[in-house]
């Protein structure tokens, strides 16, 4: 089986194109988020960021738990 000189430039094309849509399309979707969140949306991300600081506050005094039962 012998590829021919066209074939071997419609798949490089191919590649080309998906790597442009692949490159795009975070950007596209980037620019279609909101930036402008309600009360709701910024409450909500508040409470989300302190549980997490609650839970690296938990993990951090597990560590010094486990420091300082472990010889």
């Amino acid at each position: 089986m012998t590829t021919s000189l066209k074939e071997t430039l419609d798949v490089k094309k191919l590649l080309k194109l998906a790597a442009l849509a692949a490159m795009t399309t975070p950007v596209l979707a980037m620019t279609a988020c909101d930036t402008n969140d309600g009360p709701a949306e910024e409450a909500g991300e508040a409470i989300d960021d302190a549980a997490d600081d609650v839970g690296d506050a938990f993990d951090d005094a597990a560590d010094e738990v486990e420091d300082a039962v472990d010889p």
